[in-house]
């Protein structure tokens, strides 16, 4: 992803297109559990990928919030849809569904991949992810 920037991102959707969808469990802020069927799921605290692609426009790095996103695209049509509204920036693509939270746990049937900012993980079934706020130290430009 460092090399290709958006292009990486295009090759992954590429390659889960032929996947079924898998189920998940997700649990924000302690709540109750969501039971979805997805074929990604993303935790993030920035809504740009590379490329300029905006996935979530209500995403800010400094809001103390992470940013859930699962991504369940049935058919070749909605995965279309889906690339059509995150190049367009409208992010009002379907079977996308988000939220903010402060932490997140995600637990799958089986063990899944998984990456941390484009870091390969071991697989695993579950995932814990929590905010911890200002511990990050962002830097930008004055203009």
């Amino acid at each position: 992803k460092n090399r290709l920037g958006w292009v990486a991102y295009a090759a992954t959707v590429l390659r889960h297109l032929a996947e079924p969808r898998f189920p998940v469990a997700v649990r924000l802020d302690g709540g109750e559990p969501i039971v979805r069927q997805v074929r990604s799921v993303v935790v993030a605290n920035v809504g740009r990928l590379p490329g300029g692609i905006k996935l979530l426009s209500d995403s800010r790095p400094d809001d103390g919030l992470l940013d859930v996103v699962l991504i369940a695209p049935h058919r070749l049509p909605d995965w279309l849809l889906l690339l059509a509204s995150l190049v367009a920036s409208s992010c009002k693509a379907s079977r996308l569904e988000s939220f903010q939270v402060r932490q997140v746990e995600i637990t799958t049937d089986q063990p899944r991949p998984r990456e941390i900012d484009g870091d390969t993980l071991p697989s695993g079934q579950t995932l814990n992810v929590r905010i911890r706020p200002g511990v990050l130290t962002v830097c930008v430009p004055l203009s």
